[in-house]
């Protein structure tokens, strides 16, 4: 049967007749009360509750991370799990047993009861001892980052877990009840796009549990280099790990020195035909369905230095720097990419920080970590933050503004480099650093620009009054660290510009995780339903509006504009694009 009310039917009249005739009825618990010896069990079918009164014994099997120490914590846990995991105030069940007290129930004949509880420890209390994976003993059970994740969306949990826990959090258990070898089967699918932290209702870091343990997979796998890494690899991309490092993973973990070589015009024109492709797809894994970043001529800096602009790569010249005009300078963070490859939008966020009027000065050259974080080699992106944290400090102890343009690199910068960096000043750069979109708001409104468009507005008039309509899509971390309602305020504060967000989750891309042959598939799906999402908010603002028009796309990150184009062969484009064509100098 599909219908649900079929399906109901068979289950009353097949299973119903099973649980009337068990003599052991068997459950887990979502809670366990220390004081009262009650176990608590939430759920919405009531199969549960009818396991505990029907039968005449009732076992319970939960894992010690399930007791609480007292009644009275209970409640706080009650409100997070129907919330997170249906989307309820209670479940239609909420089953407290302390004990064999049900009484004689009529379906047994007055048989006597008995009750047992079972603690399960099978490797938890060496996970409770483990300064990473203990973090996951926090995990209620709710399943909402299964909800939530792009990769189980697509795959399910079959392919995406292992054999008891499924999905991102699910590496961690399977890494501490079983072993890393099983978690190596599935950690790969995990994307570190941090949807999972984002609703988590204990903010459990998932994507950085399973990036360190991405990492302790290599480290027992491979831990020699061969010959050929040591003659070839170490002196072309070199990396701090000890142990062999594949040479798919040392591309994605430097992006600012492969983009460097691919300048070399050799390089450049051999990426551009079909059996070079081969040739990666073959050797390194990348997919021959993708199209691959080439970097510009003229990289961000060359172009800003030309015109003279400040561009810094030492310590010394931000220490310098950072004593000119304290609060008319802002320190822009250029990402690999947008220093190589997306040098328009780093031009135009130049641009709206000047009619700002900011003095900009450019830190280039040094990767933000977030390539070698998502490859698990936790050494190499160390090294990579402290460089860039040398160049960013000097300038946020003496007040000065770091602004970033690309969401995932300014994440690694506000969020990761104080995991990788402990003890160090990573803490106070966070707080001094800014999504470019979120300062602009910030400035506009400090200035008194009006919003509205009236006789100080801040923008440009549009001759007709009205733009064409556009759509919206946040990047992961944008949407994890908060940074996505600031550029919707501030795109919506336009006269006549009407911005949709969409909904979906990840665009699919994830970085380097769409440019590989084998995830090629998840992403491509999730991209699919992401233009299907696009097309039909782009097809609703044009029936409102009664009139047909051209909708733009806009994506603030790098691989949503490379998913879009990709996938749907339409152009994306950073809204600090728009925004530096409107906007007007204060």
């Amino acid at each position: 049967p599909e219908e649900p009310a079929e399906l109901t039917q068979l289950a009353r009249e097949k299973l119903r007749a099973d649980f009337l005739s068990a003599d052991l009825g068997i459950t887990g618990a979502n809670f366990l009360l220390a004081d009262t010896g009650t176990v608590v069990i939430v759920e919405n079918e009531g199969n549960a509750r009818m396991t505990t009164q029907v039968p005449p014994v009732h076992v319970v099997i939960a894992g010690i991370e399930k007791i609480l120490p007292r009644a009275a914590d209970l409640l706080l846990f009650l409100q997070l799990l129907p919330r997170t995991g249906t989307g309820q105030i209670l479940t239609s069940y909420l089953s407290f047993i302390s004990g064999p007290g049900w009484g004689a129930s009529p379906m047994i004949n007055g048989a006597a009861r008995s009750f047992h509880v079972v603690l399960l420890d099978n490797g938890r209390m060496a996970m409770r001892d483990d300064e990473l994976l203990s973090e996951a003993l926090y995990c209620i059970r709710c399943g909402g980052c299964m909800t939530v994740c792009p990769p189980y969306q697509v795959v399910g949990g079959h392919v995406y877990g292992g054999p008891t826990y499924h999905s991102g959090i699910g590496n961690a258990w399977e890494a501490g009840v079983r072993s890393l070898d099983t978690a190596a089967d599935f950690n790969a699918l995990c994307t570190t796009c941090s949807r999972c932290q984002d609703i988590c209702p204990v903010k459990i870091d998932i994507p950085w549990i399973n990036t360190v343990i991405r990492e302790r997979i290599a480290l027992q796998r491979f831990p020699q280099r061969g010959l050929i890494e040591r003659l070839v690899y170490d002196r072309v991309l070199p990396v701090q790990e000890d142990g062999s490092v594949s040479l798919e993973k040392r591309l994605f973990s430097d992006p600012a020195r492969v983009y460097a070589m691919s300048r070399q015009g050799v390089w450049s024109n051999l990426m551009r035909f079909r059996p070079a492709r081969a040739v990666l797809s073959r050797f390194v894994g990348l997919s021959s369905a993708r199209t691959l970043p080439l970097p510009n001529s003229e990289t961000l800096a060359e172009w800003h230095r030309r015109r003279g602009g400040r561009v810094v790569k030492t310590r010394y010249q931000v220490q310098r720097l950072s004593n000119d005009r304290r609060g008319s300078t802002v320190f822009l963070f250029a990402d690999c990419h947008t220093e190589h490859v997306d040098t328009d939008v780093g031009k135009a966020a130049i641009s709206c920080l000047e009619k700002c009027g900011k003095g900009v000065v450019l830190v280039a050259g040094q990767c933000c970590g977030r390539g070698a974080l998502s490859q698990g080699l936790l050494e190499t992106a160390s090294r990579q933050a402290k460089k860039l944290q040398e160049l960013l400090a000097p300038a946020v102890k003496t007040g000065q503004a770091v602004v970033g343009i690309e969401p995932s690199c300014l994440s690694a910068v506000v969020d990761d480099h104080a995991k990788l960096l402990p003890g160090s000043d990573a803490a106070e750069v966070a707080s001094g650093t800014f999504e470019v979109l979120e300062f602009l708001l910030a400035e506009l409104s400090a200035v008194g620009a009006a919003m509205d468009g009236g006789e100080t507005s801040a923008w440009t008039p549009v001759p007709d009054g009205r733009l064409s309509p556009l759509v919206l899509h946040g990047h992961c971390q944008q949407k994890t660290l908060g940074w996505l309602p600031a550029a919707v305020k501030l795109l919506g504060s336009i006269p006549g510009m009407e911005v949709q967000v969409t909904s979906a989750e990840c665009c699919g891309m994830a970085g380097s995780f769409g440019y590989k042959g084998d995830y090629y598939p998840i992403s491509e799906e999730l991209g699919r339903r992401l233009m299907t999402e696009l097309d039909e908010l782009a097809g609703a603002a044009n029936q409102a509006r009664g009139v047909q028009m051209t909708c733009g796309y806009l994506a603030c990150g790098t691989s949503c504009r490379a998913q879009i184009a990709d996938i749907g062969g339409c152009e994306a484009r950073h809204p600090v694009e728009l925004i530096d064509q409107r906007l007007t100098k204060r």
